[in-house]
């Protein structure tokens, strides 16, 4: 008995009476004793595979990678070896459901047409040798885990209209290089883009509003990322792992008024690895406990726009040495606001600013205790 079919060629036609195959002329080449083999029975052990053949939607079985039930529409045809081919329907494929593409590892391509709106959780789990992919201007929203482990991936463009970016969605795409968050964007699941190692930057649009748990866990490559004035929450631990992210821009009023007892604590958020902060001049206040316990932090921006920071914000960041304020009037403070910061920082400030010499007072913990100097620019 052939114990493997090495190759075959087929073509076929469609009878409708019979919901079927008709046996077409076959030319294959067999290794074993050579006994004949029905090449339209899929096997495990079979290497190549090319047929066409009608499948209905509702067949629930999976068959060379395609789960012919995740589409809207009847699939009138396919041509699908090893995960890549041709697939027709019958009417136009307005979504790409749960599990379409799931496990197509040889796919390294696909054109989804302009009459999708909704790509389903895992459609394109696991499709290893997938490259790129354009996602057309109809599409809303981005199922959990759609494209997971697509570690082919390099780049994706997401369109406007897309608003909201399911739980693991690009999970793994470790050749994930560079992605645009769109400003239609309202909010990024827990673990989106955990594990895209390659990821250099990120900019948040102001139109997101929560950023979910490990969100960008262990996107090692990641050195940059600037977080949207629209954020009001963003997940204990979604940018841990982060080694290499040294510069963070914080435009959330919200993020940074956090108390230490919460979840989204800067350096809970954080994971204590970055080095310095810039506060965007959307920021009006920082608050209780914001920068507590930072060791790494070395340096921080505070906004122009920032009008008062808060109790304990910057104590024990005993790796802090630089301190550049852009308000024209000092934000007012609290005694206990730097208290156990590194000795011999700078404070720099605008030339001809007022209030500063408030931060410069020897009681208490001001900075004038740990001899910091200021500069004026």
């Amino acid at each position: 008995m052939a114990k493997y079919l090495r190759k075959f060629e087929t073509t076929a036609s469609y009878d409708a009476a019979k919901d079927g195959l008709v046996k077409p002329n076959v030319s294959y080449i067999v290794e074993g004793n050579g006994v004949e083999y029905n090449p339209f029975v899929k096997r495990n052990d079979i290497i190549t595979y090319s047929a066409s053949a009608k499948l209905d939607e509702t067949t629930s079985s999976k068959n060379g990678g395609l789960h012919t039930n995740a589409f809207n529409t009847t699939i009138k045809s396919h041509t699908f070896e090893n995960g890549v081919g041709t697939i027709e329907f019958n009417d136009d494929v307005t979504s790409i459901g749960n599990y379409g593409f799931l496990g197509c590892s040889g796919m390294t391509a696909i054109e989804i047409p302009d009459s999708v709106t909704s790509i389903g959780s895992s459609a394109f789990d696991n499709c290893s040798g997938l490259t790129s992919i354009t996602i057309p201007s109809g599409v809303t929203s981005i199922g959990n885990s759609a494209f997971r482990f697509c570690k082919g991936l390099t780049s994706i463009v997401i369109p406007n209209s897309v608003t909201s970016i399911g739980s693991s969605a690009f999970d793994n795409c470790s050749g994930l290089t560079s992605i645009t968050i769109p400003s239609g964007v309202t909010s990024i699941g827990v673990y989106t883009f955990e594990d895209c190692s390659s990821l250099t930057s990120i900019d948040i649009p102001d139109s997101v509003t929560s950023i979910g748990d490990y969100a960008f866990q262990s996107c090692s490559g990641m050195t940059s990322c600037t977080i949207g004035s629209g954020v009001t929450s963003i997940g204990g631990g979604a940018f841990n792992h982060c080694s290499s992210l040294s510069s963070v821009t914080l435009n959330s009023n919200t993020i940074v008024s956090k108390n230490y007892s919460t979840s989204s604590s800067i350096s809970n958020i954080f994971g204590g690895q970055v080095t310095e902060y810039i506060i965007g001049d959307s920021v009006t206040s920082i608050g209780n406990y914001a920068f507590y316990l930072d060791y790494s932090l070395t340096s921080c921006t505070i906004g122009s726009g920032v009008t008062s920071i808060g109790y304990n914000a910057f104590y024990y960041c005993s790796g802090l040495t630089s301190i550049t304020s852009l308000a024209s009037t000092a934000p007012t403070i609290d005694s206990n606001t730097f208290r156990d910061v590194k000795t011999g920082g700078t404070l720099t400030v605008p030339s001809g600013s007022s209030g500063y010499n408030v931060w410069m007072d020897t009681s208490d913990y001001y900075l004038g205790k740990y001899n910091w100097t200021k500069v004026e620019q």
